[in-house]
């Protein structure tokens, strides 16, 4: 949970830095956003409760993909051997799977053209997926299931 947290951390200042850079929206309009994918655009004239909201759903997402990762894909014993190639082409599926599947059946609202996905957010999940692998292997060397008999 340790690694979800940190995960969610670090996306959370990534996601900021660049919704600010390219929309200038505020930390509170970021986390509202992700807590539109629940209560949709109504979120955006609730105040600060929204904020609360968008940052729970945000790193509960970051734990539940850490978790995810480290039971059950880095148990596999050739994904251990090569953990930075499968961290980086994790953080690429988490980012696929969240902008091209969860955002879209969400209920968030169509996102201002200024604010779209962009290289940098890519690379962003690529280095969150290294970050994962690392930790994993770091703090849990047979993932967290312990389960090291997965070839």
């Amino acid at each position: 949970m340790i690694i979800g947290i940190f995960i969610g951390a670090v996306d959370a200042i990534f996601a900021v830095i660049h919704a600010y850079f390219f929309s200038k929206a505020l930390p509170s309009q970021v986390f509202t956003y992700v807590a539109s994918g629940i209560f949709g655009a109504e979120a955006f004239n609730l105040g600060y409760a929204m904020v609360f909201w968008g940052i729970l759903f945000h790193f509960t997402i970051a734990i539940l993909w850490s978790l995810f990762f480290l039971n059950f894909i880095f148990p596999i014993s050739f994904v251990r051997k090569n953990f930075i190639s499968y961290g980086c082409l994790f953080g690429l599926v988490m980012y696929a799977v969240m902008n091209f599947i969860v955002v879209p059946l969400s209920n968030t609202p169509p996102i201002n053209s200024k604010f779209i996905p962009t290289l940098a957010m890519v690379l962003i999940h690529i280095l969150l997926g290294f970050f994962m692998a690392y930790l994993g292997k770091t703090h849990y060397p047979n993932g967290l299931s312990n389960n090291s008999n997965i070839k």
